[in-house]
């Protein structure tokens, strides 16, 4: 059991000064000897396919890419894209597609344990906003018949 625990201890310290490549052909090779190994070639992936993708960064859908032939006329120049154009302006004013739909329904619903509801919040700020309307439109109403009485 000690001998294991060793063993572990001993490739845990090479994992962590060798480099990522070196580091995944370690963990398949058997615990080095007091001889020296010789140089193996880099490892081969250990999955074979499409790439993975990298979760942690939000994902933008494809673009549509029209053929080179169809953007430019016969003399070169970059042809005008009226539906092109259009999209692009009304995507400025449309609001951007959360990331995680499901997780902004439990939000606003309340659904998750310990979270405040995204109603209640907003409900909080509207009545905010509307007594400190009020307040402000007492004081510019007692001010206004001030000013106007001493004149």
């Amino acid at each position: 059991m000690q001998r294991q625990i060793a063993e572990l201890e001993a490739r845990i310290s090479q994992l962590s000064q060798a480099k990522t490549g070196a580091a995944v052909e370690t963990l398949t090779a058997p615990a080095p000897t007091k001889a020296a190994a010789p140089a193996r070639p880099a490892p081969k992936p250990l999955v074979s396919g499409p790439p993975v993708a990298n979760l942690s960064q939000p994902q933008l859908p494809a673009a549509k890419v029209a053929p080179a032939s169809d953007l430019y006329n016969e003399f070169g120049v970059r042809k005008f894209d009226l539906a092109g154009a259009w999209q692009r302006l009304a995507d400025r004013f449309r609001e951007p597609q959360p990331a995680n739909p499901q997780l902004l329904k439990y939000l606003a619903t309340g659904g998750l344990p310990g979270m405040r509801s995204l109603r209640r919040e907003t409900r909080k700020a509207r009545n905010r906003f509307l007594l400190l309307a009020l307040l402000f439109a007492g004081i510019l109403y007692i001010v206004l018949g001030l000013f106007l009485r001493t004149y």
